[in-house]
């Protein structure tokens, strides 16, 4: 199958669609963004940038591992609506934070999204595709 059927074939175009948003909005979710410029995201923060980026990493590695479980016990679409919520309410929080200039609870909130979006988006897409694909 070549890549122009993919999106024209009747069988697999609404899948391939589906995949396609799915990816997409896990991208556009800002967890680039806060993964790429945490150094400077942090810089105003009483913790070093390094240290900063340390505790992101960490938070990262463990929120996945965790995402795993939990996404084995309680399912995909509770998991997703409940890390869907911790993304919106921690991105919020992380923009008040920021216009205030309340740097150290900005980082907490940040750790927040993380783990919002490694049990949300950043884990369920990956084995959604595999689910929903021929």
């Amino acid at each position: 199958m070549t890549y122009a059927q993919a999106f024209t074939d009747e069988r697999v175009s609404k899948i391939t669609w589906i995949g396609v948003a799915t990816m997409t909005f896990t991208q556009l979710t800002g967890i680039n963004a806060i993964m790429f410029f945490s150094a400077q995201i942090f810089a105003s923060t009483s913790i070093s940038a390094f240290v900063a980026n340390g505790i992101i990493g960490t938070v990262n590695c463990l929120a996945t591992v965790f995402s795993m479980v939990v996404l084995n016990y309680v399912g995909k679409r509770p998991t997703i609506i409940v890390a869907q919520i911790l993304c919106i309410v921690s991105m919020t929080a992380m923009f008040l934070f920021t216009n205030y200039g309340l740097s150290n609870w900005e980082l907490g909130a940040c750790i927040v999204f993380i783990i919002g979006f490694e049990l949300g988006p950043g884990s369920i897409c990956w084995p959604y595709i595999a689910e929903i694909s021929p």
